[in-house]
């Protein structure tokens, strides 16, 4: 399709910037973001080898390019992936921490969290529900490397929610048993605290507690996620992947590496995704991602699924300049025709009058 320029050239500074940065200046990716579990990660919870490859290749062609893991996950259920791919950062817990790569291990970069006193108030309801329904499980994230979670002695339905949440990973477990909060001070642990996980059940009782416990947490003033009709994730307000990857770019920025919204990849499939996805960065989900993604007005479906080459899909189409500089044409051509719409209507009815 050929436009005559003098009804299609963009007529604002933002669109002249954008055409020129896709005609001229080379498409250079600065930040790879990659969420785990049902994008980079198959069905099978396994980084199948193209992922891997694209990834290398990527690093091979541009050495200066960081890498990121933003995931769900915790930092012991979530490093090996991170180190297969030696990436730059690890964004564990739904952005509650982030550990930066330090030769071959990861180190914490930063914690956000809760104050002692809410985690204290949360882990006293969760406590008083737990004596009432002996199928409620529950655990506390840390962002300490040497332990994984805190929990009681049920080892049993510790992991049954450890399934739920990464299937059969049990030997990454590592737990911190407790009887009282008082033992999470006795052990220098309050101040790693992160997320709180937690599966009130399937009975009666457990969904009754389920729906009383939503009322408690907006009078808490926390984040949740509400990952099935039994399961809660509770986060610190306002702390979610979006605003730990802010922060990442924000200390890139402060480091004089200056990376910009268009030079930045993320790839997620999720409801937990969908902060990343509104920062304005280019956004791409597999086929068979959550059905409600499109919230993000920004983000793309591809025709791949978690299970095939997604990653080389993303970046092929992140590389590929033809089709972005079309939809940005035909963009500009609809904005331009809405904007002369009226007029051209105006002058209809002035001839209809006339004649």
């Amino acid at each position: 399709m050929i436009y005559r320029i003098g009804k299609i050239l963009p007529k604002s500074w933002t669109d002249s910037r954008r055409l020129f940065a896709l005609f001229v200046k080379p498409q250079q990716l600065k930040m790879l973001v990659l969420d785990l579990d049902g994008t980079t990660l198959n069905d099978q919870k396994e980084m199948i080898p193209e992922n891997i490859t694209a990834i290398k290749n990527l690093r091979r062609k541009n050495p200066k390019i960081i890498v990121c893991v933003a995931t769900g996950r915790t930092f012991h259920e979530s490093v090996r992936f991170a180190q297969k791919i030696e990436a730059d950062f690890l964004l564990t817990n739904n952005g509650s921490a982030f550990y930066q790569r330090v030769g071959t291990k990861y180190e914490l970069g930063k914690a956000f969290t809760l104050s002692e006193q809410q985690y204290q108030t949360i882990y006293n309801q969760i406590r008083k529900y737990e004596s009432e329904n002996s199928d409620l499980a529950w655990r506390i994230g840390l962002a300490d490397t040497r332990y994984n979670i805190i929990t009681d002695n049920q080892i049993g339905v510790l992991k049954k929610i450890h399934k739920a949440f990464s299937l059969t990973e049990e030997k990454v477990v590592k737990p911190v048993l407790i009887k009282d909060f008082a033992e999470i001070r006795k052990q220098g642990l309050s101040q790693s605290l992160l997320n709180i996980y937690l599966d009130f059940g399937q009975t009666a009782l457990g969904k009754k507690q389920y729906q009383e416990f939503e009322e408690f947490l907006q009078r808490e003033k926390v984040d949740y996620f509400q990952w099935s009709d039994s399961q809660y994730e509770i986060v610190p307000k306002g702390v979610n992947k979006g605003s730990t990857l802010a922060v990442i770019i924000a200390e890139q920025r402060k480091k004089g590496n200056y990376i910009k919204e268009h030079e930045v990849m993320v790839l997620g499939n999720a409801e937990n995704d969908l902060p990343m996805f509104e920062k304005g960065f280019r956004s791409l989900c597999p086929a068979n991602s959550w059905e409600g993604i499109e919230k993000a007005k920004n983000v793309r479906r591809l025709k791949v699924t978690n299970n095939e080459p997604f990653v080389q899909a993303a970046l092929d189409e992140y590389y590929r300049k033809p089709s972005m500089v079309k939809r940005l044409l035909e963009e500009i051509k609809e904005r331009h025709e809405a904007i002369r719409r009226p007029a051209v209507l105006k002058r209809e009815e002035m001839e209809k009058e006339h004649y």
